[in-house]
């Protein structure tokens, strides 16, 4: 029965990690709908954007609700059956109701809000079935691959249906994937948890929580050394640069206001131009994982942003059209896309890194939660940072007269990082005294040849070995 039941629930979260790949199947239809039906000016549709991705950013709230308010005794299954009947519903409505402005917004968040819950519980039940079946190996990078293919997937019929059928018929599609929600619903087994064993499991967890306590510092909370872990300026430095890499301003809708109407791309093409970025970001990430990662955070961030910033300068060439005499646009849009989208993502993947590197023993899931919350929090701002910027250059849906300038500062802004670099000290990145902290070692009660010893020790441990540790944990909150 423990066996039956195991191989269900992965089928069950692959199930989710597929349809959270399928969710940007909306995207390419919305934009159109802002753009074509709404008349939407382009610094708007880039809040409107930004909005769409704050559930995203949210995701340790999700993870904190299915662990701690669970339903009729369920954790996962029963937000899986809620969270497939709103996605359901929603679509539904926008396809035969709802016209207007702000009730669209409204839907949209909503089931982006239903697909992020669901994704957040997709990956915490891979980590709890990875942990239960021992031989279960590469199972958060098969969860990985298999939203990456229902995003291949998407990418190809989102340009298809709006160029051969009709927006609305993209609409029609994602309501029909609610299916896997609700595939997954039914196929997820879960235990009934009573109230009688969730205080015995509470109960049996301060006392846990007690003795760690002792161990390292008697009479603290949780929540002080959270606030007191985030209160050293070793970690506060990492922690704001870390933002700031991410944080530069972004310009992706003028961009394709001004390619879909003034170089005529179809949404046919704008689709293989997402294939093309999927495939290559998973080509990249690879890359990144067997070869690049015991690279120091410093050079690869210099490496990826300079990089980054050359790509996003092929824009520039595309909008002056010095492409002509050489490449079509359409082939040369293709290039665009098969290196801004995957220099995009490897150039933050540095300090994410980074971030599970920081996090302390004990602490590690709501400290790494925090992270990446900020980090995500940093690209909200870049988003409206553009949107800023689109209004300060004049950039309209009919008026792209500044749009070149626009281009070259926001490229110019991802370099920022680059020169500030040598302002973060090199010791910030080793673990020594992350590890002293973790060890509950009190300096002050030990003699110094035992300090020589330890700090040896500390010092033995290469960065790649204490990563490789931590990897596992970390891979699934990157997905």
């Amino acid at each position: 029965m423990e066996n039956k039941s195991l191989k269900r629930n992965k089928i069950s979260y692959y199930l989710l990690s597929f349809n959270s790949g399928l969710i940007s199947l909306s995207e390419l239809a919305m934009n159109y709908h802002m753009k074509d039906v709404l008349q939407i000016e382009p610094s708007i549709l880039s809040k409107i954007n930004a909005f769409m991705k704050i559930p995203y950013v949210i995701k340790p709230i999700f993870g904190l609700i299915t662990d701690l308010l669970p339903i009729y005794g369920y954790h996962r299954k029963i937000y899986i059956l809620i969270c497939a009947l709103i996605h359901l519903i929603l679509w539904l409505i926008l396809i035969f109701k709802i016209t207007n402005f702000y009730p669209l917004i409204i839907c949209i968040f909503i089931i982006h809000s239903s697909v992020s819950f669901t994704t957040v519980i997709g990956q915490v039940i891979c980590i709890d079935e990875s942990t239960k079946d021992k031989k279960s190996h590469g199972v958060m990078q098969l969860y990985f691959v298999v939203k990456n293919i229902g995003m291949l997937i998407a990418s190809y019929l989102k340009g298809y249906l709006i160029q051969y059928y009709s927006i609305q018929s993209v609409y029609y599609v994602c309501a029909f994937n609610s299916i896997f929600m609700f595939l997954s619903w039914i196929l997820y087994y879960e235990k009934i948890y009573h109230d009688d064993e969730n205080n015995d499991k509470y109960d049996e967890y301060k006392y846990l929580k007690a003795d760690v306590t002792k161990e390292e510092k008697e009479n603290k909370s949780t929540f002080k050394q959270i606030i007191e872990y985030f209160c050293e300026i070793k970690i506060l430095i990492p922690l704001f640069f870390v933002i700031l890499v991410v944080a530069s301003p972004v310009y992706n809708e003028p961009i394709f206001y001004y390619y879909s109407n003034i170089l005529k791309l179809t949404p046919h093409e704008f689709g293989i131009g997402h294939i093309f970025g999927v495939i290559s970001n998973v080509l990249i990430l690879i890359f990144y994982k067997n070869y690049l990662s015991k690279y120091s955070f410093k050079i690869l961030i210099i490496i990826f942003k300079f990089l980054l910033f050359l790509s996003l300068e092929l824009n520039y060439i595309l909008v002056n059209q010095l492409n002509k005499e050489y490449i079509s646009n359409f082939y040369f849009y293709l290039i665009i896309s098969s290196t801004t989208t995957p220099l995009t993502i490897i150039s933050s993947i540095p300090g994410i890194d980074l971030a599970a590197k920081l996090t302390p023993k004990n602490l590690e899931g709501t400290i790494y939660a925090i992270f990446i919350g900020f980090i995500n929090t940093g690209t909200l701002f870049g988003i409206y940072s553009g949107s800023f910027l689109q209004k300060f250059f004049g950039i309209t849906r009919n008026n792209f007269t500044n749009l070149n300038q626009l281009i070259v500062f926001s490229n110019l802004c991802h370099l920022i990082p680059v020169f500030l670099i040598i302002f973060v000290p090199s010791k910030l990145f080793s673990y020594k005294r992350i590890l002293q902290k973790q060890r509950g070692i009190e300096m002050r009660e030990i003699g110094k040849h035992e300090v020589k010893e330890i700090e040896n020790e500390i010092e033995g441990i290469s960065d790649d070995e204490m990563e490789e540790k931590i990897r596992m944990k970390r891979t699934i909150s990157q997905l």
